[in-house]
């Protein structure tokens, strides 16, 4: 009996072995496939981290940073402590159109604000902010 089907197992062999061939590449293209969109997307993250870090660069985000104080008046700010990579602000007695210029310019700036308490007493407001980059 099996001399009689053998051409047709045999085909049959074949058959399931291309299948499983075809199989093994598309999923073995797949993952290359895959494989290549990661690997340029990680290429294309370095790229962007290296053109920040020259944007974002230190030197100039003091520079932008001493600026903030000249925003409100001296009276108006009570302490204002830049160290290193690090802001940490208090001022006091401010109305509506000094909070929002000072809320502004914090937004603006390439600080990361890392805490910033609004507190209103009145007609005026304090605003306590900590802010790194």
């Amino acid at each position: 009996m099996m001399d009689r089907f053998r051409n047709e197992l045999i085909l049959l062999v074949a058959l399931l072995v291309m299948i499983a061939g075809i199989a093994y590449r598309y999923t073995l293209s797949s993952r290359l496939d895959a494989t290549v969109r990661t690997s340029q997307q990680a290429a294309r993250e370095v790229r962007e981290i290296a053109i920040l870090k020259q944007v974002w660069g230190t030197q100039g985000i003091q520079g932008k940073v001493a600026k903030l104080r000249e925003l409100l008046p001296a009276a108006r700010i009570k302490t204002f402590d830049q160290k290193k990579s690090e802001l940490r602000a208090v001022f006091s007695g401010l109305n509506g159109a000094e909070l929002n210029t000072i809320a502004t310019a914090l937004g603006e700036s390439p600080l990361r604000i890392r805490t910033m308490s609004i507190l209103r007493s009145g007609q005026t407001y304090t605003v306590r902010c900590r802010c790194t980059w």
